[in-house]
């Protein structure tokens, strides 16, 4: 080799190594934050992915550009044989350490790690909140019988995962842990789902990719320590067109038929557990009626189309107990209003309607800001899966939200159901880009090698983004002592150990759930529908009012000797500061015990009026608004 040659190999040597050792570092520095490190007077700090990435960038390049002449391609190939070479003779090495690696580099590992980590953070048991409470209240004091219907407080889930969550709480109790049991559960169910379909479809790489979003993901991390059946719905969500790429992978007509029974009975039995179950099943049997008519004629669509009998009965017979009565609540109508598309819109209005929900979707349920990076990744990673069967059953699901925009909420948790979907598909597309890669460096194609790493490094970018979003909300809850800044158990439970009889208790509309379910008060029309304590005294209620025409806080607490009051989850800290105003000329504060920021438990003694109640005014961003208005109060009545 002549000295030219020599040094244009050294050459290329250095800025292959430079390549990968600042593409390497980049990374870390993207998942880990980056580093900020003291040993006495050196300080050695890196946090900066950009530079690291850029020298990756620049040093490619560079190799693309020597590619282009005859002697930097001899001197490319000559460090291809050197790398090769260097690879063979490592045969032993990868023999003895190989199936080690391939233990504790697996997606397996990944969610045996996430579910260890759910399973501490399960265990301690935060208290519940407002939207909790409610749902709670239903499965306390209702039977399985009763759960059919309109749910109280404006609520709605599936009946059969509320009968399952009854049988819970009468076997388990009535604690934290108990309640939070069937989310966890639904929770760890989708990370093994996702090992499997990873396992199956994916890549080694790709397949951790996956399940590691399916863990760290913002609105599915939250949600599986939620006394709610949103995991219900991601499980569904990812399962039931798995198995639709399942059935049709089958090597024999009989057996796809088998498998097509499983999968309308997997179907038929998950509707009654989410809404998840439910909207997916459409598109999926559409997928799978024509891949069978293409595969096993009409006699195997027929055999198909039969089965889908048994999945109708069920349906209609769910829609009868449970989804009609959610489907006709006007509350919910209400409340979801600007979630639903309208149905006056015409079709160029839909379609913009449809089109400006993409981005409120990535973020929340999707988890990352990088919304066109999400749907553009997930769509090409469906679309060009190298296993098109399951890229094509899940290509269906997000179209299924906006099929049902009219009915169903295409917003948030209400949406939640999608986001496996469009996870796999994200890890889709990596599995594309790596093999790509490996094809690509084989063939020595280094404009399609750039190119591949480049598609690399978007969706890294894109699942750190991700990662990162739900890596807070995983150390927030390792962390975490309270909900939102309120501690509704404590709060209720040293207040009710102030009660004596006679007293009454006063509280914001949305934390009387709180008083109810901590306070073991119950709200059926035999308990007296929330409105009194277990001695017959009163359940208050206050509220914001510009009427003050007549003194109707005085008139409720007139006659009465104390006053237990809490303030708890509100939205407008107007209702607490006229209504501590109003309270301070009638009554003296006894004794008060802060819970968390927010949380406030008081004893108010009517007998001393003209007390100094701001001790229990709680902190407020800014300028406190001006005190206009007046207290209105009613008795606390479930509704």
């Amino acid at each position: 080799m002549s000295q030219k040659s020599s040094r244009l190999a050294l050459f290329c040597r250095v800025f292959c190594l430079l390549c990968a050792f600042a593409a390497a570092w980049a990374a870390v520095l993207v998942v880990t934050g980056g580093f900020d490190l003291r040993l006495g007077s050196i300080r050695v700090r890196s946090n900066n992915p950009r530079n690291p990435a850029l020298l990756s960038v620049v040093s490619a390049l560079i190799l693309w550009l020597l590619s282009r002449s005859r002697d930097g391609r001899s001197a490319l190939e000559a460090e291809w044989t050197h790398w090769r070479y260097w690879f063979e003779t490592t045969q032993t090495w990868r023999t003895r350490y190989r199936p080690v690696f391939d233990y504790v580099v697996s997606p397996m590992t990944v969610a045996i790690v996430g579910i260890g980590l759910d399973i501490s953070q399960w265990a301690v048991a935060l208290p519940l909140w407002v939207d909790e409470e409610r749902i709670a209240l239903n499965v306390r004091d209702r039977p399985i019988a009763d759960l059919a219907g309109t749910l109280w407080f404006g609520q709605s889930a599936p009946l059969g995962w509320l009968a399952l969550e009854r049988a819970v709480m009468v076997g388990l109790g009535t604690g934290e842990r108990a309640l939070r049991l069937v989310p966890l559960l639904f929770g760890i169910g989708t990370l093994v789902a996702a090992v499997w379909v990873g396992r199956r479809w994916m890549g080694r790489a790709a397949a951790i990719v996956f399940v590691l979003l399916c863990w760290v993901g913002r609105q599915l991390a939250h949600y599986r320590f939620e006394f709610k059946h949103y995991t219900a719905d991601i499980f569904f969500g990812l399962t039931i067109p798995a198995l639709a790429a399942w059935v049709v992978e089958a090597d024999s007509a009989r057996a796809r038929t088998r498998r097509a029974l499983i999968w309308w009975a997997a179907a038929a039995i998950g509707l009654w557990f989410s809404n998840g179950a439910l909207l997916v099943t459409p598109t999926c049997a559409l997928f799978l009626l024509v891949y069978l008519w293409r595969r096993d004629g009409v006699r195997g669509a027929v055999s198909f189309s039969a089965a889908w009998l048994p999945w109708l009965v069920s349906f209609g017979l769910h829609y009868r107990l449970s989804l009609r009565y959610t489907h006709h609540n006007e509350y919910l109508r209400s409340y979801w209003a600007a979630d639903v598309l309208p149905s006056s819109a015409g079709m160029v209005e839909s379609l913009r309607w449809l089109v400006d929900r993409l981005q409120p979707l990535a973020v929340d349920p999707g988890g990352t800001l990088l919304w066109a990076s999400l749907w553009i990744s997930a769509l090409c990673g469906l679309v060009f899966a190298r296993k098109r069967t399951l890229g094509f059953a899940l290509l269906g699901v997000p179209p299924s939200a906006f099929a049902f925009a009219a009915l169903v909420p295409l917003s948030q948790r209400q949406s939640i159901w999608i986001v496996p979907a469009l996870y796999a598909g994200v890890a889709l597309l990596i599995d594309c880009a790596i093999r790509s890669c490996k094809d690509t460096f084989v063939r020595r194609s280094w404009s399609l090698l750039i190119l591949s790493l480049g598609l690399l490094f978007v969706e890294a970018r894109l699942c750190v983004d991700i990662y990162h979003r739900g890596r807070s909300e995983v150390e927030a809850r390792l962390h975490a002592t309270h909900k939102h800044q309120l501690d509704d158990r404590a709060a209720i439970r040293w207040l009710m150990s102030q009660w004596q009889p006679g007293d009454v208790v006063m509280t914001t509309p949305l934390a009387t759930a709180a008083v109810w379910w901590y306070g073991d008060i119950p709200v059926s029309d035999e308990g007296g529908s929330g409105t009194v304590l277990r001695d017959g005294s009163p359940i208050y209620e206050v509220d914001h009012t510009s009427d003050c025409g007549s003194p109707q806080l005085e008139g409720a607490l007139r006659n009465r000797s104390r006053v237990l009051l809490y303030l708890g989850f509100d939205v407008d800290p107007v209702v607490d500061d006229v209504l501590l105003r109003d309270l301070g000329r009638l009554s003296n504060l006894t004794t008060h015990r802060e819970f968390a920021a927010l949380g406030r438990a008081a004893v108010l003694d009517l007998r001393a009026p003209s007390g100094n109640l701001t001790p229990l005014r709680r902190p407020v961003s800014g300028e406190r608004p001006a005190l206009r208005g007046c207290t209105s109060i009613k008795r606390a009545r479930r509704w």
